[in-house]
């Protein structure tokens, strides 16, 4: 693939986060708290509890993942399996969260990508 169109597809993925998030403000999933009467201390504790929060929501979509390869769940949404459906659901939600609070993804993939490319193979680790 060729840059421009890495470009294009990241570009797409920081789009999709935002839109993502759109959808879920308007399904009530990030509910406004009233914080401007807060103190800044307790703001950023806020927001962190809520930040927390999201990540255990990902890691219970990878972990509902983990169990349905276990039991060999097979039926999901609209002709998918359960674990298609299930990364599905833990990208939804690090999208969700990614486009939350603002996180330069597209970019950061991007560039992480980049990194990557240059490491050794298994990034000189044995397994």
């Amino acid at each position: 693939m060729k840059a421009y169109e890495i470009q294009t597809n990241l570009d797409a993925l920081q789009s999709l986060a935002e839109e993502i998030t759109k959808w879920a403000h308007e399904k009530g999933f990030w509910p406004e708290h009233g914080v401007a009467t807060l103190t800044i201390e307790t703001r950023v504790a806020l927001i962190n509890m809520e930040k927390t929060q999201k990540i255990m929501l990902v890691v219970t979509e990878l972990a509902e993942l983990t169990e349905g390869l276990r039991k060999a769940a097979d039926s999901s949404t609209a002709g998918f399996t359960n674990e298609e459906e299930e990364v599905a659901d833990a990208i939804i939600r690090l999208l969700d969260y990614a486009g939350r609070y603002r996180l330069r993804i597209g970019d950061a993939l991007g560039a992480k990508m980049t990194k990557n490319e240059g490491r050794p193979y298994q990034h000189g680790k044995r397994f």
